[in-house]
């Protein structure tokens, strides 16, 4: 018998997150988002709303501060593996 490993479908700090962005979007904490959904098998989506689209420049600089801190996260990760 082979064994694998069986996740949940439903992640649930994901759903939490949302919910919190949710609640603070309608307080008016935010005037537009851009979005990577991560998907099952390796699949994912993108999307911008609200200023994020209106402003393209400076929602492309708040993604490339998003790809700097994946980058130290996966240095970190990196230079744990190689102790």
């Amino acid at each position: 018998m082979k064994l694998e490993i069986v996740r949940s479908p439903i992640s649930d700090d994901t759903v939490r997150a949302l919910v919190q962005l949710a609640d603070d979007a309608a307080s008016g904490a935010y005037i537009g988002f851009a979005i990577g959904l991560l998907r099952p098998r390796l699949r994912y989506s993108v999307h911008c709303v609200g200023e994020a689209c209106e402003r393209p420049t400076w929602t492309r600089g708040i993604v490339h501060v998003l790809d700097d801190e994946l980058r130290a996260i996966i240095q970190s990760k990196s230079f744990d593996a190689t102790r």
